[in-house]
């Protein structure tokens, strides 16, 4: 499922984020599913496998993604286009 959150503050939207992990365990997709997450930055991602493995003990099956990627992928579901973007 696709989620937007918005806000002005990290702190709220890394809040949300977690909740959303820890309260949703992925019985429909089986418990080695993984978990996409996509983030504006490397430090942002840092950010968040950090405050993952302090509030679950540790942070895996998350693939974590940048925008251009994610939307090349997705691009590639509907139209033939290389792995790799071009751009």
């Amino acid at each position: 499922m696709f989620s937007v959150f918005f806000s002005n503050r990290f702190e709220n939207l890394l809040d949300a984020l977690l909740a959303r992990r820890g309260d949703s365990p992925k019985r429909e997709a089986g418990p080695f599913a993984r978990w996409q997450v996509i983030v504006p930055g490397s430090a942002i991602r840092r950010r968040v496998e950090l405050a993952m493995a302090d509030r679950f003990g540790i942070s895996a099956g998350v693939d974590f993604d940048y925008l251009a990627q994610w939307l090349w992928r997705q691009v590639g579901r509907v139209v033939e286009v290389p792995e790799v973007s071009p751009y």
